[in-house]
């Protein structure tokens, strides 16, 4: 299988291992992009980031090119619970996504490796609801050359 430099593909293989798994994580849902409203108290959403690309062999038509595309995987909380323990049940469902992904860094064969690279817990708000989150930033790694 080829690699791919198209960060919506790996973004959405990532999107279908957290579906298949959320049951054992313990996610009620996950989402592709951005939402406005969060309908679920403990869900993720899976969207891109800033793609680049660099150099990283023969340069001219066609030359070989690593593509750095970054996903981030926000990880939601809104139970009514005590500020601790919400806080803890989100950090440790972010925890659990990370080692999920971590046991495949080549997302099924799509790229050369992966890793989170940035753990960010903060709170959000949406619609006018705090959620307890954690920001993970995947960052997956391909070889590809360009087309002529």
């Amino acid at each position: 299988m080829a690699f791919t430099d198209k960060a919506s593909v790996v973004a959405q293989a990532i999107l279908a291992l957290l579906e298949a798994n959320k049951d054992s994580l313990g996610l009620d849902q996950v989402y592709y992009g951005d939402q406005l409203n969060i309908p679920n108290a403990k869900c993720a959403v899976v969207r891109v980031g800033r793609k680049t690309r660099e150099r990283a062999g023969v340069a001219g038509p066609g030359g070989r090119f690593m593509n750095i595309m970054p996903v981030t995987i926000s990880v939601y909380n809104s139970t009514v619970a005590d500020e601790g323990n919400a806080r803890l049940v989100v950090d440790q469902l972010a925890e659990a996504i990370e080692d999920l992904l971590h046991q495949d860094i080549t997302v099924g064969g799509l790229t050369l490796d992966g890793f989170v690279s940035e753990f960010d817990p903060d709170p959000v708000f949406r619609a006018g609801s705090m959620f307890r989150t954690v920001q993970l930033t995947y960052q997956a790694r391909s070889k590809t050359n360009l087309t002529s």
